[in-house]
């Protein structure tokens, strides 16, 4: 593509920024750092919990000044997640993300558009995980399990109705 293709595309973009606030838009996640600060303050009695039990990123997003007839944009701002773990897999509070042994990544990115009271938020997120595997303790390996259970089920639940709780995700040996 050349420059004077690009230049109608940012022509559009610079004018529609009159229009609209900010052409960056972050969006709030349930269990990241925004909702904790709220969900602290709530239980210090600084804020009320009557807005906690039902909640969205969208319901965290202030809205525009005042809705119009106009379609405004903005552009989601890249959120970057990267855990690296070298010994054994572990992670908290990371979204759709699960920080397995070696690198693991989120990515989010998109956009929202509004027109009068409809809002539109696309924003996927990307998650990949390394995952390598690791060592077992000998004493859990060796525990009895009941026949036809896979070795890396837990050996503490075998009853009939026992939960899917793996000690670790892969294929024994691998």
């Amino acid at each position: 593509m050349h420059l004077r293709q690009l230049l109608p595309l940012f022509a559009c973009v610079v004018s529609s920024l009159h229009a609209q606030d900010t052409l960056w838009h972050r969006i709030e996640t349930i269990g990241g750092d925004a909702d904790d600060r709220r969900r602290l303050a709530q239980l210090l009695g600084e804020r009320s919990a009557s807005d906690y039990l039902l909640r969205s990123p969208s319901s965290f997003a202030p809205p525009h000044a005042a809705p119009d007839r106009r379609l405004r944009w903005n552009v989601v701002m890249p959120e970057i997640v990267a855990v690296g773990n070298s010994s054994i897999p572990f992670s908290l509070n990371d979204g759709p993300l699960w920080a397995g042994r070696g690198w693991s990544q989120d990515l989010r990115f998109g956009f929202r558009t509004q027109r009068g009271r409809v809002v539109l938020v696309v924003a996927p997120e990307f998650v990949g995980t390394e995952n390598l595997s690791y060592d077992l303790p000998p004493l859990l390996v060796q525990l009895p399990r009941p026949p036809g259970r896979d070795p890396l089920s837990t050996p503490w639940y075998v009853g009939a109705y026992s939960i899917d709780l793996p000690l670790r995700f892969g294929t024994w040996g691998a």
